[in-house]
């Protein structure tokens, strides 16, 4: 998915644009900064998801794909206000946003789990030296 596709995804989710139309250069060029802020407070934030600053709206966005479409429709939300009474934000386009974001938080916290170390935490007093928190 190339920028200017995230951003044309994210300006038909508003009915800013319609299927037929493109975003303008000054479209265009507003979206893109305001996603590269987006993916730095989602950076700054502990959710990495390999971004690094776009300054071409035809270059491919570095963005794995699951997180293509919470991030088009977090982007939508945020450019809303900038639009005022042209974007159409629904409570179907919040509650979707809030359902995508939440596959990408669940994605970036098992992605940065680190194995645990235990070999420092004392033996169970069991046969073997295993307990099963299950049987007991």
């Amino acid at each position: 998915m190339t920028n200017i596709e995230l951003i044309t995804d994210a300006l038909l989710e508003l009915a800013v644009i319609n299927e037929s139309e493109t975003p303008s250069a000054e479209q265009a060029a507003g979206a893109l900064r305001r996603l590269n802020q987006l993916m730095e407070e989602w950076d700054e934030a502990g959710i990495r998801l390999g971004w690094c600053e776009q300054t071409d709206t035809s270059a491919t966005a570095p963005l794995p794909p699951y997180a293509e479409r919470g991030v088009t429709l977090k982007l939508a939300l945020a450019l809303a206000p900038s639009y005022g009474g042209a974007a159409s934000v629904t409570p179907a386009l919040g509650m979707a946003s809030e359902e995508a974001y939440a596959r990408i938080l669940r994605k970036a916290m098992l992605k940065n789990l680190q194995p645990s170390d235990t070999r420092n935490m004392p033996r169970s007093e069991v046969p073997g030296g295993t307990f099963n928190i299950l049987t007991g």
